[in-house]
């Protein structure tokens, strides 16, 4: 229940103000009922369901980097970009174990406030974006459950390639690592990075996507070449691989994802096992659309974590009015 409250009747008239809280964005259908007074001969008029559709005026972003690549740049960049993004962003240039011979009012560099951020301030982020960050150096590991507790509440989770992430980032055998759309094999003599150069397929899902129409609308199936890629395992159950390794396999025998989507929970989460995204923008291939695919993509991969209904992969219409004891007619919008 959302909330309740008394009604005082004067002259056949009732009325009562309630504040309600949706915690999701996207369409919402509320239910508001009555208690049904003794003798109500039809109880089936005291309730009446009201739609909602739930945007978010900004979203609130939460973006953790290891080092200032190239990758890291263009993203950051991206995100700060967007007026309609509340950007909160690090680069761990330090650690706590670093020695850097001077005392602490005389650094430019803070230590990363990693226990404020996990601990006090998650709540009020709608995605976190772990881009090439190693966990263990920073005191992180703690904070892993309340992370992964995070997602499965509702938020969002976007965990992007490089040499310090996914399993060379310690993320294998953590509870992070059970709310991303695919398995990390951390076991002994486990390869973490394939660093052959690589293009991205798409998958046949992938074709379908709505949040990679915007992308394929500019360059079609194109893709720039990308410096490697981080190995990722099998997809989870109902998780969704859009972009594919076009000839590494996972232990299954699949097509090595690249490119995956989950939704754990109440919450969506992305691997994204690449840190040469930025191609899209600095590339031959990139010049061509003056670099906008780059943001093409991160339209589209933020929409759909946010539930932008844009990205959805299927959208439900109600066709006329929704009357009680009468057939009601739906309209089905599924992806081309």
């Amino acid at each position: 229940m959302l909330g309740s409250g008394i009604a005082t009747v004067r002259d056949g008239k009732a009325k009562l103000d309630l504040t309600v809280t949706f915690e999701r964005a996207g369409p919402r259908v509320l239910e508001v009922a009555i208690q049904s007074p003794e003798g109500d001969e039809i109880p089936e008029n005291d309730k009446r369901f009201l739609t909602f559709h739930v945007a978010r005026e900004r979203i609130r972003v939460l973006h953790v980097a290891g080092r200032p690549t190239n990758d890291v740049r263009a993203l950051r960049q991206w995100l700060k970009g967007d007026a309609s993004v509340d950007l909160v962003a690090f680069f761990i240039l330090r650690t706590p174990t670093d020695n850097p011979q001077a005392a602490n009012d005389e650094l430019a560099l803070i230590p990363f406030p990693v226990d404020e951020l996990f601990s006090e301030h998650l709540p009020s982020f709608d995605a976190v974006v772990l881009q090439d960050f190693d966990a263990q150096p920073y005191g992180m590991e703690k904070h892993l459950p309340a992370l992964a507790k995070y997602v499965r509440a509702g938020g969002g989770l976007v965990m992007v390639g490089g040499p310090n992430s996914f399993v060379a980032g310690g993320y294998a055998d953590t509870p992070l690592a059970e709310v991303l759309p695919v398995v990390l094999d951390g076991g002994r003599g486990a390869t973490m990075a394939d660093q052959a150069r690589v293009v991205p397929a798409y998958s046949d899902e992938g074709r379908k996507a709505p949040l990679l129409g915007p992308l394929r609308a500019l360059l079609g199936e194109e893709l720039p070449e990308m410096p490697g890629a981080n190995v990722l395992g099998d997809l989870r159950p109902g998780s969704t691989a859009v972009w594919v390794h076009p000839g590494r396999t996972t232990s299954r025998g699949a097509p090595m994802p690249l490119l995956a989507l989950g939704e754990p929970g109440n919450g969506r989460s992305i691997a994204l096992g690449l840190d040469g995204a930025w191609q899209l923008q600095f590339s031959e291939l990139g010049a061509r659309t003056s670099g906008r695919g780059y943001g093409a993509l991160w339209d589209g991969l933020l929409g759909w974590l946010m539930r932008d209904p844009r990205y959805e992969p299927a959208q439900l219409e109600l066709v006329g009015a929704c009357v009680a004891g009468r057939p009601g007619e739906l309209r089905v919008h599924a992806p081309h």
